[in-house]
């Protein structure tokens, strides 16, 4: 995703119990229990205290870069 700050990769991993989240089309779906994700923020829409994880992503000479060992940006 791309924001005002930058880059961001939205994890595919749910939070409740780490299913793998799907395009749905309109949002991000985990098929366990039907939690939904917002696709712009990663925020679920279900729970709206959670979210899946953003992973950090800088552009060097144009190309993308996923810090995948950062800290959440959450």
């Amino acid at each position: 995703m791309r924001d005002g700050s930058g880059y961001a990769l939205l994890s595919n991993v749910c939070p409740h119990e780490r299913g793998t989240v799907y395009d749905k089309g309109t949002c991000f779906e985990c098929p366990l229990h039907g939690w939904q994700f917002n696709r712009a923020t990663g925020q679920c829409l279900n729970e709206p205290d959670k979210s899946l994880r953003l992973i950090p992503v800088s552009v060097e000479d144009g190309i993308l870069f996923a810090d995948t060992h950062a800290k959440t940006l959450d």
